[in-house]
């Protein structure tokens, strides 16, 4: 199975089912999106969920617990993270959005990462940096156009109820996790008659 994937093992006394760790970030790198838990697996040079025996076999819970936290502290201002429409699971990061995160936060990213990240092609994180500027600027405009569309029919709704409605989450912010603040500054000044 290992080989139809393109993950051959490393040396010829590994089975199938144990790929190196360079080609399981080569394999993962090809990916849209990563579950943010395995995100913050291959950040701590353990393999995703996926090739797991069992829950046990995580290097240091403890760290994975900590960073997982520290993640999940920054959605909606310097990291972002969309739902995955296909699974319960929680949510999804892009790859090479969450590797300049951990480096801006001075995580340790393995070198098999960066290299299977950098590999892909001419995307810089500079180009992939614009993209999500813009993208960010877009779910922004989407926001506060639904948010002045539904205060225009019912002014009486609070700011906090607001950037709470299903509208905004689902058709303004494509899926995206914001935090309820960021989403509260981009309504804020929305004109509305109470």
């Amino acid at each position: 199975m290992a080989d139809y994937l393109g993950i051959p093992g490393t040396t010829e006394q590994q089975s199938e089912d144990n790929p190196s760790f360079q080609s399981i970030c080569n394999l993962w790198a090809k990916s849209d999106h990563w579950p943010l838990e395995d995100a913050v697996r291959l950040l701590l040079n353990q393999t995703p969920k996926v090739f797991a025996k069992s829950s046990k076999n995580e290097v240091n819970p403890k760290s994975f617990n900590i960073i997982l936290d520290i993640a999940q502290n920054c959605l909606g201002h310097s990291l972002t993270a969309i739902k995955n429409p296909h699974s319960e699971r929680g949510l999804n990061v892009e790859p090479r959005e969450f590797v300049a995160w951990a480096k801006k936060k001075d995580f340790a990213v393995p070198a098999e990462l960066d290299l299977a990240l950098n590999s892909l092609g001419p995307n810089s994180l500079d180009k992939y940096g614009s993209r999500l500027r813009q993208r960010k600027t877009n779910h922004r405009e989407r926001v506060r156009a639904i948010a002045a569309l539904l205060w225009s029919k019912s002014p009486e709704i609070e700011i906090s109820e607001m950037v709470n409605r299903s509208e905004i989450l689902e058709y303004g912010c494509e899926g995206s996790s914001y935090a309820e603040s960021v989403l509260e500054s981009w309504v804020a000044d929305i004109p509305r008659k109470v």
